[in-house]
């Protein structure tokens, strides 16, 4: 646990420097520890099980659509910077999905015209017309583990990822040997309180937003 993060999978100098600016700064000026990490708990939980239509939905909604596709809005030849609009609906609305700086292969591939496909995004509305800027393709299914449907967030910092994070809190995760409980055994029996190991697995998987409170609780942190 006290070896540094370059010594985790997939993580060279480069982002180790990343991480010595995410994560707390040590005394001797050398990178941060893996055990660093287990303590960078998510700080919000991205939730695609919530499945909604357009006629139920508000300004500010985040959910998981179904929608079709209908048109796609070109930007002019060479105006890169200007956006990539794509009409979507369904029986009951419609929808803009905005994209910038996305690669025309890749849209016609993923929002193929008169197909359904499912999103999710934050929805806002501006003079009564929905729209939803860069949402994400879902492809996986649930039912095969392929789709994330709750996902945590963890904090960033410029050069790392969301998903650089991600995978190396969860290595941390994975690197935690069996420790002794610090925790007197009838005051986790008594409030319903997880071991030191289970509430960090727990805040870490965020599957009910409970989980968080009670694994910070448990922390001696």
């Amino acid at each position: 646990m006290f070896a540094p993060v370059t010594s985790l999978p997939k993580i060279g100098p480069k982002l180790g420097q990343a991480f010595a600016r995410l994560l707390p700064t040590r005394a001797d000026g050398l990178e941060p520890h893996v055990a660093s990490l287990l303590f960078l708990l998510p700080h919000r939980v991205i939730d695609r099980r919530r499945v909604m239509t357009l006629a139920e939905a508000w300004d500010g909604d985040e959910a998981t659509f179904n929608l079709r596709v209908e048109e796609h809005q070109w930007a002019p030849a060479g105006k890169t910077r200007l956006p990539h609009r794509i009409l979507c609906g369904d029986d009951f609305n419609t929808v803009t999905l905005t994209f910038f700086q996305m690669k025309r292969p890749w849209l016609e591939s993923a929002y193929p015209i008169g197909e359904t496909v499912t999103v999710f995004g934050r929805l806002e509305s501006f003079n009564g017309r929905f729209s939803m800027v860069h949402p994400d393709r879902l492809t996986g299914n649930a039912d095969d583990g392929t789709l994330a449907l709750v996902e945590p967030v963890y904090p960033l910092v410029q050069g790392l990822g969301p998903r650089v994070v991600k995978n190396a809190a969860h290595a941390a995760l994975e690197r935690l040997p069996a420790l002794p409980e610090w925790g007197e055994p009838s005051v986790l029996l008594a409030r319903g309180l997880p071991s030191f190991s289970a509430a960090l697995a727990r805040a870490n998987a965020c599957f009910r937003p409970r989980f968080s409170r009670c694994a910070r609780r448990s922390s001696p942190w």
